[in-house]
């Protein structure tokens, strides 16, 4: 018996342990564990040990509580990274705002991008999800949902008005419960398809209900009376969300439900997988919303927020597989005087926009985080990554060529741009994992950093570990200092394994840029060396014998031509002509 027991204690061990990210059979709290212990890398969101850069009521105006905390190195490899715990049991409400005092806001004058991970849990029965929410309601960090004075969970999100009396017949008063001057992006993770008035729970009636669950994100303005619908049902009146600025119906013949949302409104994405999944990586979801002020007169920017457009790696792409899960883009408009505050003539009187999360659970539980990469207004800068073949004239590899050949010359360079900024970008760290079939310096130098006034740093080879190259910038970016990139070059190699030369796939690769305020994942495009270099062909197309007056101009006629059908560059072409031992370049 004693040996028995052993056997089956070390086996519970291999299970739990038999990777950091996928566990057979594992519980819907293990897999949280694994997600908290697999959270992506993210931003510090103090100021200093007195201040933070984002703020939450301890309670709300009628003293419900605020379940919103701030948990530091739920991640072991990165200590110093924050993320903001929305909830994590059952009938809780929460919210956090970005610190407006503290310089933390969207400046709706100026191009701005926000970048974020989210986390929806494991819960077998989860409930309710979460919204991203622009907002510049009076109540300010205090603003939630409401009804008569009482705070409001469940279906709202803690940002949509509440439909809780089914006696009451007026949108308004639906819209007055709401987060005033706002738009939300809600990631519902419930689907409240109850028909009887008063419950609270109608919000996504027409939604298809033979999709369990069919978790969902959409968008409108929660104080709107357009964003809801009423509706005569058992017990009085209930309201639907408009899941979009414009909802489209078309007739339905179900008896169970008389509308449903046209299948090419791309304002809603259904049958999202937010709390399916047996891993604790693939359960982490990324969301970048890019801002554009107006620029045509009026009051109308454009919002476009991309779901699942990165892996948890800092690669592209979705750490889900499934169709609706693929990484999705939309574009809206964004009414800025529906969002910021005006005068009573409607003019907009202040351009800082709050922006946030809203979450609530009712009966059932969920575990809901957010980490954020960005935060604009303290530093807005941008990264990129481009490849250049030397050999060829310093011509730029896009993603997919195949016209680089063995022992041409490459360079590699990530870029850093300082854009605006409350603050200025210090202490950024490039972390670069080196390209594929690439020989590179063994010694004494392997790049240069440029910064924009001209100055040149060196990178040594010493600083390059299992094929990962970390440097720290020395220098601060800064609205003087506005730029850098961190050039490095190498011979690229074809796979000459076997005795013959094939041609060799050089993946991308990815390169991380950090710095106090500001995180940025790049890659390097996919391209190909080529097992045999092209050859140029030169053929004449005038006449070979011409005759001419003396002192007028001769004129032969070719045309050039790649044998692998490449197409001719002319300025990157010279050629020599001789005539009665003189040379001349054309």
């Amino acid at each position: 018996m004693r040996k028995r027991r052993y056997w089956v204690f070390v086996l519970s061990i291999l299970l739990f342990c038999i990777s950091t990210t996928r566990v057979l059979g594992a519980t819907p709290e293990e897999l949280d564990e694994l997600g908290k212990a697999v959270t992506p890398e993210g931003l510090s969101l103090k100021k200093d040990d007195m201040n933070s850069y984002f703020e939450y009521t301890p309670s709300f105006e009628d003293g419900t509580l605020n379940h919103s905390t701030i948990k530091t190195g739920l991640n072991k490899k990165y200590p110093s990274s924050d993320a903001v715990q929305l909830t994590d049991d059952v009938k809780q409400l929460s919210s956090i705002w970005s610190n407006v005092d503290k310089g933390n806001y969207i400046n709706t004058k100026i191009p701005q991008t926000l970048s974020m991970w989210l986390y929806f849990g494991h819960a077998t029965n989860p409930a309710d999800g979460i919204a991203f929410v622009l907002q510049s309601d009076p109540r300010e960090t205090k603003a939630i949902s409401t009804y008569k004075g009482s705070v409001v969970p469940g279906e709202t999100l803690g940002v949509w008005g509440p439909d809780i009396d089914g006696s009451q017949s007026s949108t308004a008063v639906v819209a007055a419960g709401a987060i005033q001057k706002s738009w939300a992006l809600e990631f519902d993770t419930f689907l409240n398809r109850y028909n009887k008035a008063g419950e609270g729970s109608y919000f996504d009636y027409t939604f298809n209900s033979s999709i369990s669950g069919n978790q969902h994100m959409a968008f409108n303005y929660p104080a709107q009376t357009s964003a809801y619908v009423k509706e005569d049902i058992d017990g009085g009146y209930g309201y639907e969300l408009n899941h979009s600025n414009g909802r489209k119906y078309k007739k339905f013949t179900n008896y169970y439900s008389a509308y449903v949302y046209e299948d090419d409104n791309n304002d809603i994405r259904t049958n999202l997988n937010l709390t399916h999944s047996n891993s604790g990586e693939d359960s982490w979801h990324h969301l970048t919303v890019n801002y554009l002020p107006p620029t045509d007169g009026t009051n109308n920017a454009t919002l476009t927020y991309s779901f699942n457009d990165k892996k948890i790696d800092g690669t592209p792409g979705s750490m889900l597989t499934t169709e609706k899960d693929l990484p999705y883009t939309n574009t809206t408009n964004l009414d800025l005087t529906k969002v910021l505050p005006t005068d009573k003539n409607g003019v907009i009187i202040d351009n800082r926009l709050r922006y946030g999360f809203t979450g609530s659970t009712g009966k059932y539980a969920s575990l809901n985080m957010a980490v954020f990469e960005t935060m604009p207004s303290l530093v807005n800068a941008s990264s990129d990554a481009k490849v250049y073949n030397i050999s060829q004239g310093s011509r730029e590899i896009k993603s997919g060529d195949r016209v680089t050949y063995d022992n041409n010359l490459m360079k590699f360079s990530y870029n850093l741009n300082y854009l605006t900024g409350d603050n200025e970008l210090r202490n950024v760290v490039a972390k670069i994992t080196l390209p594929s079939n690439i020989a590179y310096a063994k010694e004494g130098i392997i790049g240069n950093v440029i910064y924009s006034d001209g100055k040149v740093e060196p990178v040594p080879v010493s600083e390059v570990t299992d094929n990962v190259l970390t440097h720290k910038l020395t220098r601060t970016m800064n609205d003087k200092l506005k730029g850098a990139k961190l050039e490095i070059t190498g011979v690229a190699k074809t796979d000459k394994s076997g005795g013959y030369e094939q041609d060799t796939n050089v993946a991308s690769a990815h390169a991380t840029l950090m710095g106090d305020l500001y995180k940025g994942d790049v890659n390097t495009p996919q391209f190909t060396i080529a097992k045999a270099p092209r050859h140029l062909s030169i053929r004449p197309i005038s006449l070979l014998t011409q005759s001419v007056r003396f002192g007028n101009p001769l004129h032969f006629d070719g045309a050039m031509s790649y044998d692998d059908n490449t197409a001719i560059q002319n300025k990157n072409m010279s050629i020599l002509i001789k005539c009665n031992t003189k040379v001349r370049q054309n």
